[in-house]
């Protein structure tokens, strides 16, 4: 199999781990958010990740040219930081002045506040997410149909992957586990050239004598 070949059979799997995680982050906020607070909040989930969508698409539209010409470097380092929000975003917004009560929406101004600010943190995810998979499709327009075909699997396997995680984790170590899969699939498309540079500088470290004094 062809170098080329290799390469686009990884960018498969990490566009399909992507969009399983994806999926079920969404339906992880969901159970998470109707447990919190009511349901209609909880489907607010379904508009922030529509919304992070458009905004990346749009991104991309704006700075194609920019995001193309680095995207060997960009596309691992854009599902690293999704998997890596995955993780945060949920803790995040529980922290006592980020917090919203729904209770008091229509009677203190500060938790609107609170409201945009965890709509924010939970739009992140779904951005960088997005924003890989948009590039991947741009780039690799004239093989969309095998990239679609990725997408749509995993999007099909994290809505049943959920609901078995759904029974072994509870349901605030939900959005942790959907965290590995960005990552994993960041680190499959990480070239070799930088574990190689890493490795160099693992076993040759700068040399520091010259910052001692004598």
């Amino acid at each position: 199999m062809k170098t080329t070949n290799v390469h686009f059979v990884k960018i498969l799997i990490s566009i399909a781990l992507l969009s399983v995680a994806i999926i079920s982050f969404q339906l992880s906020l969901i159970q998470i958010l109707s447990i919190l607070q009511w349901y209609h909040f909880a489907y607010m989930v379904i508009s922030i990740a529509l919304l992070g969508f458009g905004a990346a698409g749009t991104f991309i539209a704006i700075f194609r040219n920019r995001l193309l010409n680095k995207i060997d470097s960009l596309l691992p380092l854009f599902m690293t930081i999704s998997g890596l929000l995955m993780a945060i975003v949920v803790p995040a917004s529980q922290i006592s002045f980020i917090q919203f009560d729904s209770h008091y929406l229509f009677l203190q101004n500060s938790h609107l506040w609170k409201l945009l600010i965890t709509y924010l943190l939970y739009f992140l995810p779904f951005f960088f997410g997005a924003l890989s998979i948009g590039l991947v499709f741009v780039k690799y327009v004239d093989l969309i149909g095998k990239l679609y075909f990725a997408n749509m699997v995993g999007s099909g396997v994290g809505g049943l992957l959920i609901i078995v995680i759904m029974w072994i984790f509870q349901p605030s170590e939900l959005p942790s586990i959907n965290a590995l899969l960005p990552i994993a699939a960041g680190l499959i498309l990480i070239h070799k050239r930088y574990f190689h540079l890493f490795h160099h500088q693992l076993l040759n470290p700068p040399n520091t004598n010259h910052f001692q004094k004598p």
